[in-house]
């Protein structure tokens, strides 16, 4: 006995499908239309970090003896001698340590660094 559901066989559906659908071919692999581009990322705290650095290297008066100009700005404190800025440039001093500050705010970081500064 067949169940009232199947009214119509596999063969019967298909066919059905068939005269349905009527003629078809597969689409070809044809690639798909160019999307837009992603935007580029954009840091949140880039250009306030920059202000930030801008605002602090004129907030230090330096002794205009001491600036040097050429391809770069240098500031050279009058405890550095002229012999450790030049191995400095020529990267003659190996990192030894270093800390890192993201995600931290402005006086937990100064207390960080503080800290560093003083374990150094």
């Amino acid at each position: 006995m067949k169940k009232d559901k199947d009214k119509h066989s596999n063969s019967d559906e298909a066919a059905l499908f068939r005269e349905t659908v009527g003629d078809v071919r597969p689409v070809s692999n044809r690639r798909r239309a160019a999307e837009a581009p992603a935007p580029k990322p954009h840091a949140r705290f880039t250009q306030a970090d920059n202000k930030a650095v801008l605002e602090e290297s004129m907030a230090i008066d330096p002794d205009p003896g001491a600036v040097e100009t050429g391809e770069e700005l240098v500031f050279q404190r009058p405890m550095v001698s002229r012999k450790a800025m030049r191995q400095l440039r020529r990267g003659k001093y190996a990192l030894q340590a270093e800390i890192d500050l993201h995600g931290m705010t402005a006086t937990e970081a100064e207390t960080e660094l503080q800290a560093f500064m003083e374990d150094c």
